[in-house]
């Protein structure tokens, strides 16, 4: 019965997932009348700049802009692609230099600057790469001038050359001083991120000439206006359906959402009020959303919105669907992955802990359930509800004991403080599991000999501030199962040292990236998730049953009063991480675009089937009277007048 319940619920959640119905979010906009004061502040404060970058709500509207108007689109899209050109790693700017000067054949233009109908390729791949840039200012890049450029554009740029009308031609005959050491230079390898500064200057002017201050008096800047005005609103349980139940943890649970105005799906953290009061854990639900709130790493759980309802606080982020590694564990035969696997988990994983560290942060709880599968199988760390932030200087100030049994390292568990190197520890521990299948055994300490192990499943708090005790290591690496070879063992011996000092990563990540064990890591392409995943998850919903996770037992509570004094600090919960949320918008418009586009091609389908069959019925002889065949026709076109 359990498995028949589970399954539905995980149906609904694909069925939310893959046939979206279109968003309502052009209905939730603000009136452009209400909104003249903040038009006139828009058009004060954009910029050319902010047109062009990539992946902003900005830039998406202008785009639309100039698709809506057939012009300008080939110089929109080579501005992109610097932008994506500049932020990407050597190795890829290497193969885009190649592919950004071919596409310059292509992007073809009219000889008004119109784009001339020939099929446009943007080189930015998907909308959920994410660029961190600060765009191709018109007015950036290299000295245009110095390079031997015409500083202003002249009034009347001819753009028609013997070779067709292509990107390529106009910056060949209107700029060759700025567009041919471009050529030579990729012509012979090279890749400099600055290398195509000056075109793109070049570019940019023409395109902020010719269309910035028409784009102000546009529906589409209307719209950028509206949807910035949609971007200041605070968030509600009520923005959301609800569905299945993931998963629970100490507070609360998690549930599959979907926010209604973008039909986008989301794993949603409910925290019950009363459990946190209770347990007095309001610092821990307050330290996790204010350590969320400031990562920005594709390998670290993104915050996309915190708030309040009436018995719950909630965090809601992307839901990943490929499960966690625990999970992925469980589904191996082996119960362990294979050497190149493990090694690519425990590269993404490392990056995520140098990304928390550089904020002063100690995440304290790796594991592998705490370690969520995208769809694409890219490892993302979740779960910081014990993660803190310490003073690097006084490491030793930090003594709580925090941690799951098994993971902790050893001066955590004897309450000597909390350090970075601690997360490098229980990475190593992770690492040995994901290789083996299993944690470290317990290194047979003796409680005459007043040994300790940090391995012992259970809990060492008769361990605290026992000075005399003895920390004892004394890990087995089998040799029979494969698992391990030298530089693996050389690895975890240098991170599987008591003093925290004087572990591998006391002098930073860089320690650990440097060392053999990932001698053919590149660290560039693994951070920018250009390296091949070892594993694609399959699309299905990996969590647990619902008959195993217990519902919340409101009794036990009843006691539990939460107060107006609760609820005032309660209203500083509220989040909203307006770029993702601008992401989230982008795609929503998207599918509102392609929604509008499907019942266009309906409706054409539908006259043209109609006229077809009114020619045909009007060519046929008919008898006297009142013909069915007619009235069935009659029929239809009362419906296309409907439809249309």
């Amino acid at each position: 019965m359990d498995e028949l319940l589970t399954t539905n619920a995980d149906v609904k959640i694909l069925k939310a997932s893959i046939n979206k119905e279109p968003p309502g979010l052009m209905k939730e906009l603000t009136p452009a009348a209400d909104l003249t004061a903040r038009m006139e502040k828009t058009r004060s404060n954009t910029t050319f700049n902010q047109l062009v970058t990539p992946d902003t709500l900005s830039n998406y509207q202008f785009r639309r802009y100039v698709e809506e108007r057939r012009q300008g689109k080939s110089f929109l899209t080579f501005l992109e692609s610097m932008v994506a050109f500049k932020h990407s790693s050597e190795t890829k700017r290497k193969a885009m230099a190649v592919e950004i000067l071919a596409s310059l054949k292509t992007l073809a233009i009219s000889a008004d600057g119109a784009d001339a109908g020939i099929e446009q390729r943007s080189l930015l791949g998907n909308r959920e790469t994410t660029i961190t840039s600060d765009g191709v200012s018109a007015n950036g890049g290299s000295d245009v001038s110095a390079s031997g450029v015409d500083a202003e554009l002249p009034g009347q740029v001819d753009i028609v050359t013997e070779n067709g009308n292509s990107l390529e031609s106009w910056l060949m005959r209107n700029y060759p001083k700025a567009y041919d050491p471009v050529e030579r230079a990729v012509s012979m390898g090279g890749c400099s991120a600055d290398m195509w500064d000056t075109v793109a200057s070049v570019v940019a002017r023409y395109l902020e000439n010719t269309h910035k201050m028409s784009y102000f008096e546009s529906p589409e800047f209307t719209t950028y206006v509206q949807l910035l005005e949609y971007l200041d609103r605070e968030p509600t349980l009520g923005d959301y359906r609800t569905f299945r139940t993931l998963g629970k943890g100490a507070f609360g649970s998690v549930m599959a959402v979907q926010r209604k105005d973008t039909a986008q799906m989301y794993a949603c953290k409910c925290m019950h009020k009363k459990i946190v009061k209770k347990n007095k854990g309001l610092k821990w639900v307050l330290a996790e959303k204010l350590v969320l709130q400031m990562t920005r790493s594709p390998f670290v759980l993104d915050l996309h919105y915190a708030f309040t309802s009436q018995d719950e606080f909630h965090l809601i982020f992307k839901m990943l669907s490929g499960g966690d590694l625990d999970y992925q564990l469980n589904e191996e035969k082996s119960g362990c992955f294979n050497p190149d696997r493990a090694r690519f988990y425990a590269a993404e994983v490392l990056l995520g802990l140098e990304h928390l560290h550089s904020l002063n942060v100690v995440y304290r709880d790796l594991k592998p359930a705490n370690i969520l599968l995208d769809k694409e199988g890219h490892c993302v760390i979740s779960d910081l509800g014990l993660a803190i932030e310490i003073d690097p200087k006084r490491p030793e100030k930090t003594r709580r004991y925090a941690g799951t049994p098994g993971y902790m390292a050893p001066e955590i568990l004897a309450g000597k403080g909390t350090y970075f190197t601690s997360d490098w520890w229980t990475f190593g521990v992770f690492l040995y599991e994901s290789v083996l299948g299993v944690l470290p055994e317990s290194c047979k300490c003796s409680d005459e000999k007043k040994e300790w192990c940090p391995f012992r499943r259970s809990k060492h708090k008769k361990h605290f501030n026992l000075k005399d005790w003895t920390c004892k290591i004394n890990i087995e690496y089998p040799s029979d199962c494969g698992a391990f070879d030298e530089d693996l063992i050389d690895f975890l011996s240098q991170i599987f040292v008591v003093d925290p000092l004087a572990r591998l990563g006391a002098n930073g990540a860089e320690e650990l990236k440097k060392h053999s064990y990932f001698k053919n890591t590149d660290w560039e392409q693994m951070s920018a998730r250009e390296v091949p995943v070892p594993f694609i998850p399959n699309f299905d919903v990996n969590a647990a049953s619902m008959g195993s996770i217990k519902p919340f037992d409101a009794a036990k509570y009843q006691d539990v009063v939460v107060d107006e004094k609760d609820e005032k600090v309660y209203k500083e919960f509220t989040y909203v991480n307006k770029d993702l949320l601008a992401s989230e918008l982008m795609v929503a418009l998207d599918m509102i675009k392609a929604a509008g586009l499907e019942a266009l091609e309906a409706r054409s389908s539908m006259k043209a089937s109609f006229f077809s069959r009114a020619r045909t019925s009007i060519m046929r002889p008919r008898s006297s009277g009142v013909s069915s065949e007619l009235g069935d026709e009659n029929v239809e076109a009362k419906a296309c007048c409907a439809v249309m």
